[in-house]
């Protein structure tokens, strides 16, 4: 190892960070290549994630040293029911926390921390068993009793009680190491939401802010430090559950840290000083610039999209609301060229009109979305029909977004697009904590947005459903608030039906009728990319598994560093 890195080991470097997470989503799911309990990576790319990112043969792994990782944003609090983790959040918990499941290429439930699940016939009763022998990390025993615990605890507590309290009934102990869910309704696709219970230990789940401040998990490391907007530190757990490819045990750091730095600027000076060994980052051009003979980059370009979310109701606080009306949501879906955005950002950001990329098994031919294509005239055209239908002499509206440079530059430019078909956009630039509550309470007109990174379509049921629609100014998980009876039996006909082909026939008529009635102004892929230094390895899990979303991402565990 360098010396400068054996320098930077024993001293802490502190930056300074703002908010600016998206909104932190529940119920959702990753997507990934099938990896069993032991750590095998697979050699399969996943379909909807890093294509073209080949496996790397690192070596014989090598345990020891401190691995120091960049993440864009700072995060509320360490217990996911209660705190609002986003891409950042979700990396940084992983590497104490672990769900219960996660996903395959598909979309489908593979077990982690369960060793099982069995449903009764109508989908309406789960039984689920944990693995034996496993311990949190102040030996208390993760048993039946604890799953019940944190079932009930997830289910009682923050979004995702508002999101799923009319689908669960209640959770049962069944056994030393098992629980029994009740559900109000069939729900086929219930395990895939397993891949959002983080098991917590009872003690943490006890405490004054039930583990906020100091979770306690079964993951690879122990959490130790956090200081706000400076470094969240955490050392190897020497009891680990899980071996390597090789038999060796899990996990090969001996410590961790996570740094939050918003600005790419920052993480780009901080790369080239060493004195972060990894960064994540949404920066197509910070991943160019960088890519060589000291850093290497592992690209998901394709996991998540970044869109205008258009709120579709009206109320007091966020009155007048033109996109109420089809014909403003049309203009402003036909004077977006999302080719020319996709080019701002960088190379190779693509575009899609639907949550789920072509080439995915839930995605469908480009041509077949029904969304409307970049045409000024059409847009002009929709304006006038705007005005005609409500009187008004101008579209105008405020997009609401969050202050950082790079998504401000590219809401200008969006701006002056918009302009040239008569369209007013004025830019509400917010920090997280206020932008979060502006979202989820329904007081936007336009918002811009990070979503879609999940594979099965059964995790976004919650964001469209009639029931998570509540009016302006009460919190609503149906952010658009957009509901009608076609949407919500093909939202029921992908969460109650087991049979994938009627799955896949409801979610293309979602999809259709979201971009018939113009609800997203889609945009571009998020290109989410992890630099490294050269001297890192183990990183196959990222280079197999997409990282571009909110979901578990149980791999820190197998990452090592060259000495």
């Amino acid at each position: 190892m360098d010396t400068q890195r054996n320098r930077r080991t024993t001293r802490s470097v502190t930056v300074g960070a703002a908010f600016v997470m998206s909104v932190a989503l529940v119920a959702g799911a990753c997507s990934s290549s099938g990896t069993n309990a032991s750590g095998s990576n697979g050699t399969t790319v996943g379909t909807n994630a890093n294509r073209n990112n080949p496996l790397q043969d690192d070596g014989t792994p090598q345990a020891g040293g401190r691995l120091v990782v960049a993440v864009p944003a700072e995060t509320n609090g360490w217990n996911p029911a209660k705190s609002q983790w986003a891409d950042a959040g979700s990396s940084v918990g992983s590497a104490f926390l672990e769900p219960l499941s996660v996903l395959d290429n598909d979309g489908t439930a593979k077990e982690w921390l369960a060793e099982s699940w069995k449903s009764n016939a109508d989908f309406t009763q789960w039984d689920i068993t944990v693995k034996p022998n496993i311990k949190y990390h102040n030996g208390e025993p993760m048993d039946g009793k604890s799953l019940a615990e944190n079932l009930t605890f997830i289910y009682q507590n923050g979004l995702t009680k508002i999101a799923l309290e009319s689908q669960y009934d209640h959770v049962e102990q069944t056994g030393p190491l098992s629980a029994k869910v009740y559900l109000k309704r069939p729900w086929s696709q219930w395990p895939v939401s397993l891949n959002n219970v983080w098991m917590m230990a009872p003690e943490m789940l006890a405490s004054a802010d039930n583990g906020v401040s100091k979770p306690i998990g079964t993951g690879p490391f122990v959490f130790q430090e956090w200081q706000t907007d400076k470094y969240l530190r955490a050392k190897k757990n020497p009891t680990y559950w899980r071996k390597g490819d090789n038999g060796e045990q899990l996990p090969l750091l001996d410590e961790i840290e996570f740094r939050p730095l918003v600005d790419d600027d920052s993480k780009d000076r901080a790369l080239k000083a060493k004195d972060v060994d990894v960064a994540l980052t949404t920066s197509a051009q910070l991943a160019s610039r960088l890519e060589g003979e000291d850093f290497s980059v592992i690209r998901d370009y394709t996991s998540e999209r970044t869109f205008i979310m258009l709120n579709t109701a009206e109320g007091p606080t966020n009155a007048p609301n033109p996109f109420t009306n089809l014909h403003a949501r049309k203009a402003l879906a036909y004077a977006t060229d999302r080719a020319y955005i996709a080019g701002l950002v960088g190379e190779g950001v693509e575009t899609a009109t639907q949550g789920y990329r072509p080439e995915s098994p839930w995605g469908m031919p480009e041509s077949e979305t029904g969304y409307p294509a970049f045409d000024v005239k059409k847009a002009k055209d929709e304006v006038e029909a705007f005005k005609k239908d409500t009187g008004k002499t101008e579209l105008s509206f405020t997009l609401t977004g969050l202050t950082s440079i790079e998504d401000q530059a590219i809401m200008q430019a969006l701006q002056a697009q918009w302009k040239d078909a008569g369209i007013d956009a004025k830019i509400d630039a917010q920090e997280q904590v206020k932008y979060i509550s502006t979202i989820a309470v329904g007081n936007y007109q336009a918002g811009w947005f990070r979503w879609y990174g999940y594979l099965n379509p059964d995790s976004n049921y919650v964001y469209n459903a009639k029931e998570d629609a509540n009016p302006i100014g009460q919190l609503s998980i149906n952010f658009t608030h957009y509901t009608s009876d076609r949407m919500q039996g093909n939202l029921e006909g992908i969460r109650k039906n087991a049979d994938l082909e009627t799955r896949k026939k409801a979610n293309v008529e979602v999809v259709k009728e979201t971009n018939e009635q113009a609800i997203n102004v889609w945009l571009f892929d998020t290109p989410y990319a992890l630099v490294a230094a050269n001297d890192v390895k183990g990183m196959n899990n990222f280079r197999t598994h997409p990282f571009g979303n909110f979901s578990a991402k149980p791999w820190w565990a197998n990452v090592w560093i060259k000495k």
